[in-house]
Order: C-alpha cells, then sequence, then structure tokens
C-alpha cells in the first residue's frame, strides 16, 4: 500500500515553488526554448536534434510530453523517472514522492488522459498539468496540481482503452485542481 502522506504540506511546498518560477522574468527566459519546442512541433527537424543536445527532449515522437516534463523538472526541482518510459510516474520530488507529468494544448475538450488507475503499480502522488495555449505557440496557460486521491475520484475510465482513465478538465473539476499558475491574460476562467 502507498504510505499516506499530509496533502496540504504537500501542496504549501509546491505553491512556495511556484512563486519563484512563474514570474514574468522566468517565463520570458523560456522563450527561446519555447520557440524551438513549436518549430520541433511543426516538423524542423534542426529543432529537435538541438531539443535532444540540450537535454530537453528524451523520446521519439511529439514534443510536448518531454517539454512537459522539462518544465515541470525545472519549476519544481524534480528528478526525471531514468526510464523514459515509466508507466506511473515521470518525476520524483525531493521528497522522494512520484510526480504524473500531463502536458496537453488548451481547447473546451482538453483532458489529462492515459493515466493507468487501475493498478496499485501506477499509483503517483501528484498530477502536474501544464496546459499550452496551442500547439504553434507552446505559449503558457496554466499549471495546475492534484494530489492522486483527486485525480482517481474526477477521472472517468475510457470505454475504448479499458485500464486507462481521463480527467476532463470542466468547470466542475478545475475547483478541486490548483493553479499553480494562469496566464494573467486569460478572460475564460
Amino acid at each position: 500500500m502507498h504510505p499516506l502522506y499530509d496533502l496540504d504540506s504537500d501542496l504549501s511546498r509546491i505553491q512556495v515553488l511556484s512563486k519563484t518560477c512563474f514570474t514574468t522574468s522566468q517565463i520570458e527566459k523560456l522563450d527561446s526554448i519555447r520557440l524551438l519546442v513549436a518549430a520541433c512541433h511543426a516538423g524542423n527537424q534542426a529543432a529537435r536534434q538541438e531539443l535532444v543536445d540540450l537535454g530537453i527532449l528524451r523520446k521519439k515522437g511529439r514534443p510536448q510530453g518531454d517539454y512537459g516534463e522539462w518544465l515541470a523538472k525545472t519549476w519544481f526541482n524534480l528528478s526525471l523517472a531514468p526510464n523514459k518510459n515509466q508507466p506511473a510516474w515521470d518525476a520524483i520530488d525531493s521528497l522522494g514522492k512520484t510526480v504524473s507529468v500531463k502536458a496537453r494544448f488548451w481547447n473546451t475538450n482538453t483532458s489529462f488522459d492515459n493515466l493507468k488507475l487501475s493498478k496499485p503499480e501506477f499509483i503517483f502522488d501528484y498530477l502536474i498539468g501544464i496546459l499550452f495555449w496551442s500547439k504553434e505557440t507552446f505559449q503558457l496557460r496554466g499549471v495546475v496540481y492534484a494530489p492522486y486521491s483527486v485525480v482517481r475520484d474526477l477521472s472517468v475510465e475510457d470505454k475504448e482503452k479499458p485500464g486507462h482513465w481521463r480527467l476532463r478538465w470542466s468547470k466542475k473539476n478545475e475547483k478541486q485542481l490548483v493553479k499553480l499558475y494562469w496566464d494573467p491574460s486569460d478572460t475564460e476562467s
């Protein structure tokens, strides 16, 4: 059985870290990397190679997952899982807690999916969800936090992929996800 943690303490620690990393100057520093990721997503192989050389991309395929993991690692002082295809979690924090990082493009149907919540070996301590405005820009819309228990309570099993769970973004669910950062220009939320 996975040990229970003081979730208020975890959240407080994450919120303290987020105050230092989501300043305007910190986000602006990431612009050159963000533009490389957008170029890579559009098929630019030179941009992909540069991101591999920088240690940002770890897997082949679409770059948003690796970029999201790299952002979470950078912002929250995480250690990425040594196995790039670790099934349950993507990183470990400084207290040894496991973190699932999901990066998604924003739309009205956004979900954090492919969560394997039905088996004990797939439990993680908390989720960090990173939302980008679009695949063309990779501009940051928001970053959310949720402990495993909240993710489990809000998720539904994917009927087409038994064993895979999906946490849909909705006004109802939004209230239970802690916004660590939200784009100040966002008027939708």
